[in-house]
């Protein structure tokens, strides 16, 4: 590749319902929630510490700083993924920085196709509870005076 200046860790998977229900196993959400963005420091801090500029950015959730019913995997996942990038964040704070972005709901494939334990009690999450992309978008480019995609 020749280098790496940023590392953006942004894949998950979600739940609702009760945890004893779960039709997922907690080991998948816990694999890609939280163990393939440490997995994936770990193999690449090499590179990131030969860049002259580098970052992390870990994409968290606003539910693992607080809770909310019936995600307990996803909440827990979240959390310490959180806690991992504020660890990391003191660890390297000399070479680069660590973010964690913890953002509420953003109307996306996650929120409209998490699993539920039964899937006749499927619940979607309120309309007027989720930012959306476009949304999001708009806020940034009023923000700054110009009009850009963010992601």
């Amino acid at each position: 590749m020749g280098g790496l200046n940023i590392l953006i860790n942004n894949a998950g998977l979600a739940y609702y319902g009760p945890t004893h229900l779960m039709t997922m196993p907690n080991g998948e959400i816990m694999a890609v929630n939280l163990l393939a963005p440490i997995q994936l420091v770990r193999a690449l801090l090499p590179t990131l510490l030969a860049a002259d500029e580098a970052h992390i950015l870990n994409m968290c959730s606003m539910f693992g700083l607080t809770t909310w019913r019936k995600t307990l995997a996803y909440q827990t996942t979240n959390s310490a993924s959180s806690i991992h990038g504020r660890a990391a964040r003191g660890l390297l704070r000399d070479h680069f920085g660590v973010t964690a972005l913890c953002p509420g709901f953003v109307q996306s494939a996650l929120v409209e196709d998490y699993a539920a334990g039964e899937p006749h009690k499927r619940r979607s999450v309120p309309a007027w509870i989720c930012a959306t992309p476009k949304r999001s978008r708009r806020a940034r480019s009023a923000r700054s005076g110009k009009t850009r995609a963010w992601w």
